[in-house]
């Protein structure tokens, strides 16, 4: 076909020229019609109809295996089989239920084809996994499904919903006869953990060490504070489902529980949640102190038995007074706070000591310290800047020329002889803000002239001081380096003034 064009268009022949360029027009023109056809598909054609039209099949179906019992987590599917392909794919929204937890529906999808009647169709599978939290039937709602495919008539796309269905949950016979003294309670439910697979671990420690079960039975001191961590993992169970621990308060104690830190992890979909409870106990007076024993129900339901998971009783030993206790307990709390705070009341005496020894010196110190930070020189950078881009430039000039006579003052105080810049100092305090001294102009000058760039930015800040007709402004980056002042000086003791020369001091 290109070559067909090309020999076509190497010809002289202009008519057959132009009828080959009318039939390509209206072969584009066709195509983007034809384009534009597909890409609209009819209003009148909606997802309904092309089910009544047998063009697609939505299917739910509960995957997990009955019976079900309460807290586990059952797999829900949701198929949309279409005899094209889709567009944007498959969303389901499943509806809010009471009494049920719903995991945040996932972004992945099961995709594939099969066989219907001869004919290979591509089918979207969604999954929900749901979580019924009582005992009972529940009769689900329909879920809202998006669905978005590419037919005959254009791309076909909304929302339309499945059919309703039923799941049932029982309790396990095995946890309603655990044998609790009590009998099966509320309790038991709540702290029930339906799972494959659990582990409890319970640690406690003193500041940054970790009491082992001996330390735990040790002696402690009216002050210190204990803090207990109990994490708990458990898989296919997401962490917000976790049993919380019952917060234990004593007298003597303060009891503070921080709260809970969740987190669920995924590894190749499965799902494992894992939740850290952690509680700190203060001990405010002697005395022995006893938290209870709190038990979680884990049922395996691959085995269908129940384990006991124990938060074992501790019992803490304490000495010593209380905080208000009597006059003996009073000295010995105090004895232990000065112990505790020696090294700071001391490096405060001595504190107090030197600065009251250096108080006489202290306009000196003040000065060493804005010498060293060079403080003075960094408020000129940032009045410099915010004149300048005010646009006093008169008052830039002034500032300038204090910037350098800084500078000049530093290098005399290390030993250079430097007088570039001595020219009625007293003067130039006093200036009126729309007019600059000359003798601060010609110093200016005679700073910058071995510059030339630089020379030639000073004559432009000139300018702008000085000409009504002003020149274009200096950018920020020719205004910083107007500030870089690296000169060449040479004190010419004939003379009283400095002349540029060969000796390169950098004064910035």
């Amino acid at each position: 076909m290109m070559s067909f064009l090309c020999d076509v268009f190497t010809r002289r022949i202009l008519p057959f020229k132009l009828l080959v360029l009318q039939v390509l027009v209206l072969f584009s023109l066709s195509v983007a019609k034809l384009s534009q056809a597909v890409e609209s598909a009819d209003s009148s054609i909606t997802l309904e109809s092309l089910i009544d039209k047998n063009q697609l099949s939505i299917e739910i179906r509960v995957q997990s295996k009955a019976p079900f019992v309460v807290k586990q987590p059952i797999i829900v599917q949701v198929e949309v089989s279409s005899d094209r392909w889709f567009s944007k794919g498959v969303q389901v929204t499943p509806p809010a239920y009471k009494d049920i937890v719903f995991l945040p529906t996932s972004s992945s999808s099961i995709t594939g084809t099969k066989k219907i009647n001869g004919q290979t169709w591509t089918y979207i599978i969604r999954e929900i996994i749901l979580y019924p939290m009582q005992e009972g039937v529940y009769e689900l709602p329909a879920f809202d499904v998006f669905a978005s495919v590419n037919t005959e008539y254009g791309i076909v796309e909304g929302v339309f919903k499945t059919d309703d269905f039923q799941i049932e949950a029982s309790m396990p016979k095995v946890v309603t006869e655990l044998d609790t003294g009590v009998g099966f309670t509320t309790e038991i439910e709540d702290n029930l953990i339906v799972s494959p697979s659990v582990t409890l671990s319970v640690k406690h420690d003193i500041g940054n060490e970790v009491l082992d079960i001996t330390d735990v039975a040790r002696t402690f001191n009216v002050g210190d504070a204990v803090t207990q961590t109990v994490s708990i993992t458990a898989k296919g169970v997401p962490a917000m489902m976790l049993p919380v621990l019952a917060q234990t308060q004593l007298s003597g104690l303060s009891v503070y529980q921080q709260p809970s830190k969740l987190s669920d992890q995924s590894n190749r979909g499965e799902l494992t949640g894992i939740t850290s409870q952690t509680t700190s106990y203060i001990f405010e007076q002697a005395g022995e102190f006893t938290t209870p024993k709190q038990v979680l129900y884990w049922y395996n339901l691959q085995q269908n038995e129940v384990t006991e998971l124990t938060v074992p009783s501790v019992t803490w030993v304490v000495k010593g007074g209380a905080i208000s206790a009597s006059s003996d307990g009073t000295a010995s709390s105090f004895k232990a706070w000065l112990s505790k705070y020696s090294l700071v009341i001391v490096s405060l005496f001595i504190l107090i000591y030197v600065l009251t020894r250096l108080a006489p010196y202290r306009t000196n110190l003040k000065a060493l310290y804005l010498s060293l930070s060079q403080y003075e020189i960094k408020q000129l950078q940032v009045s410099l800047r915010q004149e300048y881009e005010q646009g006093n430039y008169a008052k830039v000039c002034q500032l300038l020329y204090r910037y350098i006579e800084y500078q000049d003052a530093q290098l005399s105080k290390i030993g250079s002889a430097v007088s570039l810049l001595n020219h009625h100092h007293s003067n130039e305090r006093g200036l009126d803000n729309s007019h600059l001294n000359n003798d601060i102009i010609l110093s200016l000058k005679q700073f910058y002239k071995s510059d030339s760039e630089k020379y030639s930015l000073l004559e432009r800040l000139l300018t702008q001081t000085y000409s009504i007709d002003t020149a274009a402004p200096l950018t920020d980056e020719q205004f910083n380096t107007l500030l870089q002042l690296t000169v060449l000086l040479k004190y010419n003791q004939s003379k009283g003034s400095g002349d540029i020369s060969a000796s390169a001091i950098k004064l910035n």
